[in-house]
């Protein structure tokens, strides 16, 4: 939940998909979207239209979907959450990409931002020290 307004973690993942096309494409299309959230286009309509009725977004049908300031802002904390997340669980805990993926797609909804945070320090002096990095590694790998 981010802000005051309450935004499903449906809401959130179309958002951050949208930033993901935007920053890889240059633009967001419908058919793409609906790609990448693996729905059906119809219900990324539904979602699209809840977006922009809370002001995330601006949707013209069959021409353009458009992040507005308040949800490029919104897209950019949900997508370093998740960035954070993985990053610690590959580079700390040693999982692989797709299980690291697959769970900061589930925690980046419900983690707090101190708690992000705090994982960015941390992943930062580990990765910043080999001894302690391989001290990790060797307690973790045998788990």
């Amino acid at each position: 939940m981010l802000g005051t307004e309450k935004i499903t973690r449906a809401l959130e993942d179309c958002l951050e998909a949208m930033l993901i096309l935007k920053n890889k494409k240059g633009y967001i299309r419908l058919r793409d979207l609906s790609d990448m959230l693996n729905i059906a286009p119809s219900s990324v309509v539904s979602v699209l239209k809840r977006l922009e009725k809370l002001g995330y977004i601006r949707y013209i049908k069959r021409e353009a979907i458009l992040l507005t300031e308040k949800g490029e802002k919104t897209a950019s904390k949900i997508l370093d959450k998740h960035l954070t997340i993985k990053r610690f669980l590959q580079h700390v805990l040693f999982l692989p990409e797709d299980i690291a993926d697959s769970d900061a797609c589930v925690i980046e909804h419900r983690v707090h931002d101190i708690t992000i945070q705090r994982l960015k320090a941390l992943t930062k002096i580990v990765l910043g020290d080999p001894d302690l990095r391989k001290k990790i590694s060797e307690g973790v790998r045998g788990v």
